[in-house]
């Protein structure tokens, strides 16, 4: 790998200290090394879910993806599929919000209520 490629993976936005972006970036790693195309990680099944047991899954897919993106700037011919990110990341967050309303309780009319008349009084 050329010495530049190496700098630009020094440079790379992640937390070395968490082991799922580690592997990721091992991964992009390979790709650039073997010169082979990366295209964006599958969308999970519970992506259009509202369970929030997810929310962490969900940030480190977020983290991948900034990965992803910053990549596809620095090797646009593999890391292909950075026309897809915005609408990816759109999609993670709409699970983010869902997953975090129903976390919190919203339209939960017991809460609701308890809320307004506490407030009212």
């Amino acid at each position: 790998m050329a010495l530049s490629d190496k700098f630009i993976f020094t440079c790379a936005p992640i937390s070395i200290q968490a082991n799922i972006e580690k592997d990721y970036l091992l991964l992009c790693v390979k790709s650039v090394y073997n010169n082979a195309p990366r295209s964006l990680p599958n969308a999970p099944s519970w992506l259009n879910s509202n369970n929030p047991k997810h929310l962490e899954d969900a940030e480190n897919l977020c983290q991948n993806i900034s990965l992803y993106a910053w990549l596809s700037f620095k090797f646009p011919q593999i890391f292909v599929d950075a026309n897809r990110i915005p609408a990816y990341r759109s999609q993670i967050n709409q699970y983010i919000s869902r997953a975090l309303l129903i976390q919190s309780g919203y339209g939960d009319t017991t809460r609701e209520i308890d809320y307004l008349s506490r407030n009212n009084r």
